[in-house]
Parts: structure tokens; sequence; C-alpha cells
């Protein structure tokens, strides 16, 4: 991953109002095939997008942006299983 693109999502700023919001969540919608639940994990941000609660970020989605960005900023190591330790 290159780190210029990591060290942006990591510092991304909690959204101040709904266009923010929208802003931060068409990137994880954009990158949701390799986000494991994506949906429940984003849902209190598409909450707060439908109801126009811009102003009352609450804790709940305050952990669903944290996660998100931690999610998308670590990449899976993929590898071939080992058999002969079976």
């Amino acid at each position: 991953m290159d780190e210029k693109k990591v060290k942006v999502i990591r510092d991304w700023p909690v959204p101040k109002s709904t266009t923010e919001v929208g802003s931060f969540h068409g990137l994880p919608t954009f990158h949701r095939r390799f986000i494991r639940n994506f949906s429940s994990l984003v849902a209190p941000i598409t909450n707060c997008l439908k109801k126009k609660c811009s102003v009352l970020w609450a804790e709940v989605t305050e952990v669903a942006f944290t996660l998100i960005k931690d999610k998308l900023t670590n990449a899976l190591i993929l590898a071939f299983p080992n058999f002969e330790n079976i």
C-alpha cells in the first residue's frame, strides 16, 4: 500500500457537515468488497446521512468512523497454507 495514501486516510478529520460525511462515506463504499461486514460497520455513518445528523456525531458513529479508517489502512496478508505441519 502507498504510505502517502494510507496517511491521508489515517489523518482524515471528523466530518463536521453532511457534505463531509458524504465525502468520507464514498471512500469506504468504493472499497466495500474488501471490507468484511461492510454494511454493518458503516451503518451509523449511513444513518447519519439519512437523518442529516452531522451535528450529532454520536459515540457509535465515532467508533464506526475509526474502525472503517482502520480497515482501510491495514492490508491483509495472503499466503498459501502450509500442509506439512498438519
